[in-house]
């Protein structure tokens, strides 16, 4: 294919009132040119006067300028990429082909606009809660920014040290993982859709906070406690404690995971069931299949003295707890719990490994 250049130009054809102009991205292919427009965000089209294009296109532009010529040059590099993919696909280049490539990927090459279509996405999958996550991520970033929108050459490390420092205002630690964590996820789509490089990707550098997940694992005494409870039948103690031994008994399955289960789920003896968390977005699926050995949560913590309350994460940790101190294998436990990687289990028996230290400790003197 006959090599198209492309280039970021002041287009003095189109003058203000105050007399600046509007920069445009100029492609020029068999001896022909077509202009396109560029914007910091979707409303806002960029407009210098003469002699800020000349400091813009000066060694070195200060504050604002600089900011705008780091963004014309990733102006660039998007349109070379299309017509790169354009290229590989073995498709003839024509100004409309591009255009039409250039408008669809600009739709999304702001953060906000990026945000709302995986917000969207999530939606039409029915996953509610992490929808809701991710439209909070993208309200915090809102009023951080005073609902300006921005590009992802904007997201530097120096962007998320701030956001960040704004977060902690009102925000715990494990929120600000979460919100940031989000962020993380929405540059990485940006640069599946070549949107933006991986040579400026900023999570290298900055590192996401997070404060140590307080491990809430029952000793076999304490569920055997649960399990020996005397609830009301039919009473509100009494779901609570049923489904709250279901989940243990059946390996720390999650309440979501229960509340999809069905007869067929039931076979030969056995509960055969895929995890909806890892569901969409394990590369693979993981069937988990358990055993029936049994036919058979803040109320009930208290009067047994339990200081946390009774969750299926508190059942799945202590499952894998309580194997682990019955001395079964860490590779046994992580297959059993459905987890890809022994490190994942690792973290659920942090707590567990911690204490036999300490208990190994008293014995030094």
């Amino acid at each position: 294919m006959e090599k198209v250049t492309v280039s970021t130009i002041l287009h003095k054809k189109r003058q203000l009132n105050d007399g600046r102009y509007p920069v445009r991205l100029r492609l020029t292919y068999r001896r022909k040119r077509k202009y396109f427009s560029l914007m910091l965000n979707p409303s806002e089209v960029i407009y210098l006067s003469e002699e800020d294009w000349e400091k813009v296109m000066g060694q070195r532009p200060k504050e604002k300028l600089k900011e705008i010529k780091f963004k014309l040059v990733e102006y660039e590099k998007l349109a070379e990429e299309i017509i790169t993919e354009i290229e590989k696909k073995g498709r003839a280049f024509s100004f409309d082909l591009f255009e039409s490539e250039f408008i669809a990927l600009g739709e999304e090459t702001s953060v906000f606009a990026l945000f709302n279509s995986i917000i969207r996405d999530l939606e039409s999958e029915e996953r509610i809660g992490t929808a809701i996550s991710y439209r909070n991520a993208l309200n915090a970033l809102k009023k951080f920014r005073n609902n300006r929108d921005l590009l992802f050459a904007d997201l530097t490390v120096t962007f998320l040290k701030d956001f960040e420092r704004h977060m902690r205002k009102n925000l715990s630690v494990t929120s600000i993982g979460i919100y940031m964590r989000s962020l993380r996820t929405i540059y990485n789509r940006a640069i599946d859709k070549s949107i933006v490089g991986q040579n400026d990707y900023p999570f290298r550098q900055y590192k996401i906070p997070s404060e140590g997940a307080m491990k809430r694992a029952l000793t076999k005494q304490q569920v055997l406690n649960i399990y020996n409870y005397e609830a009301l039948p039919h009473s509100s103690e009494w779901f609570a404690q049923n489904y709250w031994l279901l989940s243990y008994l059946c390996q720390g399955m999650n309440f979501t995971d229960i509340a999809f289960l069905k007869n067929e789920n039931i076979y030969d003896g056995r509960i055969n069931y895929i995890r909806r968390k890892t569901k969409r977005t394990a590369k693979s699926v993981k069937l988990l299949s358990i055993k029936i050995t049994n036919k058979w949560l803040k109320k009930i913590a208290d009067k047994l003295e339990i200081n946390f309350k009774l969750t299926s994460y508190v059942a799945r940790h202590s499952y894998a707890t309580v194997l682990k101190r019955s001395g079964v294998a860490t590779n046994i436990i992580s297959e059993s719990l459905g987890h890809y990687s022994e490190k994942t289990t690792q973290v659920y028996l942090d707590g567990f490994e911690k204490q036999v230290i300490d208990e190994a400790n008293q014995h030094l003197l």
